[in-house]
């Protein structure tokens, strides 16, 4: 029996955020596995919700399928700390100012563009504290790039590293003030156990992917209203000492061997019920 992962239904829930192509190329690879085998694990309870939902109203008829969640693990792959941390990142962090980090590829769904409108609307005001982007360029972004490189705060309290390794990645995350992440969907969001795992306070978006990761652990705003994380940001920066920023206090998350060992376990011992779901507590 083949089993299939899949990570997100970003193509199907948010077409608009990705390439049409990929959308196609998705629906018919969903439809085909269901026919060869229907054996789904996600990466998260919501995909496994969002997945059942899609395959109940795509396939009306007699067909049945299982899906069974795991969780992905922490932990980067190409950390080392012999490798030095560049100069100039460095030079970023050696501020009295808070500090924000936002971890993801560049592209639509993940909602750079709410974030940088947001911490415009601080800086008008005053406001110190810097904004430091990480991540390659995705896709159909051309226009924040250019707003972002073109941007009167860039160097100055608005920063863009494109290419950082994971040891300086793992250095950021450590001397930041916050992460930030205002996806508009997820399939997990490794950034947020990314940041829990080193103690990194979180602010983010109100869906529920991170509801079901980060519930009352972390900040979160509605994508309604960019003021919603402005006010997020000045109500974290009113009670939090930037000069204790690094100060950490770690929440433990499973590895990524512990990661494979769920859904190998999920594999083995799968239990359906009666709308043929596999349900296996986490």
């Amino acid at each position: 029996m083949t089993h299939g992962v899949i990570y997100d239904l970003v193509p199907l829930t948010h077409a608009e955020t990705s390439e049409q192509s990929l959308a196609d190329a998705f629906v018919v690879w969903v439809q085909s596995f269901l026919a060869a085998s229907g054996r789904f694990h996600t990466i998260s309870r919501t995909v496994a919700s969002q997945l059942h939902t899609y395959l109940a109203q795509s396939n009306p008829g007699p067909v049945s399928w299982q899906v069974t969640p795991f969780y992905l693990g922490t932990g980067l792959d190409f950390y080392d700390p012999a490798i030095p941390v560049r100069d100039n990142l460095k030079s970023v962090f050696t501020t009295s100012d808070h500090m924000f980090v936002v971890v993801g590829s560049i592209e639509p769904r993940k909602n750079h563009r709410y974030i940088l409108d947001a911490f415009d609307l601080l800086w008008k005001t005053g406001f110190s504290a810097r904004l430091v982007i990480i991540g390659r360029h995705g896709w159909k972004n051309e226009d924040l790039i250019e707003r972002i490189e073109t941007h009167t705060q860039l160097n100055r309290q608005l920063f863009l590293f494109r290419d950082i390794s994971d040891t300086e990645l793992d250095f950021a995350y450590v001397q930041a003030s916050a992460l930030v992440i205002a996806s508009e969907s997820e399939g997990f969001g490794l950034p947020v156990v990314e940041a829990f795992h080193r103690g990194l306070p979180v602010l983010c978006s109100d869906i529920d992917i991170f509801r079901e990761l980060a519930d009352g652990r972390a900040i979160f705003f509605g994508l309604d209203d960019p003021r919603n994380l402005t006010n997020a940001v000045t109500k974290f920066c009113a009670i939090n000492d930037p000069a204790r920023r690094t100060e950490r206090h770690p929440t433990p998350w499973i590895t990524w061997e512990q990661s494979a060992e769920q859904l190998i376990d999920g594999i083995l011992s799968e239990t359906v019920d009666q709308r043929g779901v596999a349900i296996r507590s986490m």
